[in-house]
């Protein structure tokens, strides 16, 4: 049952274009149904009762399935599922839901931790960090040395599609780090679709570096675009790892 309690403008709609005042629609309707003022009580009593049901199972559960991200909407707009930042609406989804992400540029580091997808709006939706001095560092490999990366997937599957990394503005990585890495998997599965890689022009830099981490592990990547990087364009390493790349 979806329950809407969010009203938007028309440049920042509802989720899937929804508008509050169901209740208010279908106010005829419960008349000709009930027959009458006790049957509307009566019809008004059960919807109360459901909704307040529906209400505290998501407040308990505290996560919501999909929530929406825009670096630059009104600000009455951010709420329970809406951000402004792409980690902030990691950190608040459900596990296996969807982080839907606007048209903008986003300066930051992107960390994946549990199962969901993370969806741009293509090219127009830019992961841009302009600068990697205070990323978190991640090894490619048991005892191997650090990398810093745009967008790290670690200890959860995950689908990344229809978005762009731009790491052109990073010319230096943090102390204990050896490469820029535009997208990290770590020992995980999941899937790299439509995504564009672009710029990264650092020492050794790998636009997309998968690695089993020891793991069995599977992950398909489909319809990406990667140019302009120093190194290597995708780098699939160590025993138990399946990439398909298409």
């Amino acid at each position: 049952m979806d329950i809407l309690i969010f009203s938007r403008s028309n440049k920042y709609p509802s989720p899937g274009g929804r508008r509050m005042g169901f209740l208010s629609r279908s106010r005829s309707r419960l008349c000709n149904v009930a027959g009458g003022v006790l049957g509307i009580v009566l019809i008004v009593v059960l919807l109360l009762g459901i909704l307040s049901v529906s209400v505290v199972q998501v407040l308990a559960d505290g996560m919501p399935s999909e929530v929406w991200v825009d670096d630059d909407a009104p600000s009455d707009w951010y709420d329970a599922t809406h951000f402004k930042t792409i980690q902030e609406g990691i950190d608040a989804v459900a596990e296996g839901g969807i982080v839907h992400v606007a048209e903008g540029i986003y300066d930051e580091q992107v960390i994946i931790d549990k199962p969901l997808t993370l969806e741009g709006q293509g090219d127009t939706t830019i992961i841009k960090p302009s600068t990697a001095d205070n990323f978190t560092l991640f090894s490619r490999k048991y005892g191997g040395s650090d990398n810093t990366a745009a967008i790290v997937v670690a200890n959860a599957n995950a689908t990344i599609k229809n978005l762009k990394i731009d790491g052109s503005e990073i010319s230096s990585v943090p102390s204990g780090a050896n490469r820029f890495v535009g997208i990290l998997y770590r020992g995980v599965n999941g899937t790299i679709d439509s995504v564009t890689v672009d710029g990264i022009n650092i020492a050794d830099g790998i636009a997309i570096y998968i690695s089993s981490m020891g793991k069995e592990s599977n992950v398909e990547v489909k319809g990406c675009t990667i140019l302009n990087f120093y190194k290597n364009g995708i780098t699939a390493n160590y025993e138990g790892l399946t990439v398909n790349i298409t």
